[in-house]
């Protein structure tokens, strides 16, 4: 009887944990097996010429929260707006209460302070969510997409197409299912597939002149990097390839713990994709924003939306 009750227990708590490795094992193998070619200095060149393109960008915040060490996460969405009054949202943020579920768990995981909470980005943008023609992920994690709900109902449920590189739209993981769920949930969202380019890495957004994307991979199996050419300047919105600008630009991956066991990452892919963006930010008039750096949208001349 008692040979019976072990097992059972051993069984109980054995099960869930081989599970759980084998979950982890395969989102990493899946993301050894995703590195795209990189946009290549043709194209890159090609990005700074050619009518239209947006003329502004603006970031709309739904919460920001103070780190242990001192910085600050910011999380939430941004808005590229054209001549014409059209506008295009990279990333949805979150809702109030789940802003304040994400920030109650980086206070236990990472000793931050209590998140301050802005509100969500349809909220946030109320009446003008109708201009929206479009709306792109850097990845499907559910900080980045958990507003879509809201933002449908500021539109009144107008739809709203979602545009997505192949590996976004095909792929994932165990850490972006809650992301995935949150974003086609949506009522208003209408996926609209972008064919793999048959030369070259970056996909012009069609209708939308002076935006682009290509897949990025590394952090999750659908990371995409958007870039927009506005007058001035090009931005590189990088999501999270890095949580922190300066560790872009310095080449400082993730703990090993995060990495490994938290959010399983291609550390090779990412330590590819920092060093090349950080070659793009050393270009005259190209900036490089990672989602959840304030201090480092400040310094791309990104405004502040609401405030």
């Amino acid at each position: 009887m008692a040979k019976r009750v072990g097992l059972i227990v051993l069984l109980a708590v054995g099960a869930p944990l081989l599970i759980g490795l084998a979950l982890l094992v395969e989102a990493h193998v899946e993301l050894r097996g995703l590195e795209r070619p990189l946009p290549s200095s043709e194209e890159r060149a090609g990005l700074r010429s050619g009518p239209g393109g947006p003329v502004s960008v603006a970031w709309i915040e739904s919460g920001l929260q103070r780190r242990s060490d001192g910085t600050y996460s910011t999380t939430g969405g941004f808005l590229l707006s054209w001549a014409d009054g059209r506008t295009f949202l990279i990333d949805a943020g979150m809702t109030e209460s789940g802003m304040r579920e994400f920030g109650e768990a980086l206070e236990f995981a990472m000793g931050a302070d209590p998140a301050e909470v802005f509100g969500s980005v349809g909220a946030q943008l109320g009446p003008r969510a109708s201009r929206l023609v479009g709306i792109g992920m850097t990845h499907l994690h559910h900080d980045h997409t958990e507003g879509a709900g809201e933002l449908c109902a500021a539109r009144d449920g107008a739809p709203l197409a979602l545009v997505q590189l192949p590996d976004q739209a095909d792929l994932g993981n165990y850490t972006t299912d809650r992301g995935r769920e949150a974003l086609m949930g949506a009522p208003c969202i209408e996926s609209e597939r972008l064919a793999r380019p048959n030369e070259g890495a970056i996909h012009p957004v069609d209708g939308l002149p002076g935006l682009g994307a290509f897949a990025a991979g590394g952090h999750t199996p659908g990371s995409t990097v958007f870039v927009a050419r506005l007058p001035d300047r090009l931005v590189w919105f990088a999501g999270d390839i890095t949580n922190e600008h300066a560790a872009l630009l310095e080449n400082r991956g993730k703990s090993w713990i995060y990495s490994t066991l938290m959010v399983p990452e291609n550390t090779g892919r990412l330590d590819e994709l920092r060093r090349w963006l950080a070659a793009r930010h050393a270009e005259p008039a190209s900036f490089v924003v990672v989602s959840h750096d304030r201090r480092g949208m400040s310094e791309a001349g990104i405004e502040d939306f609401a405030r």
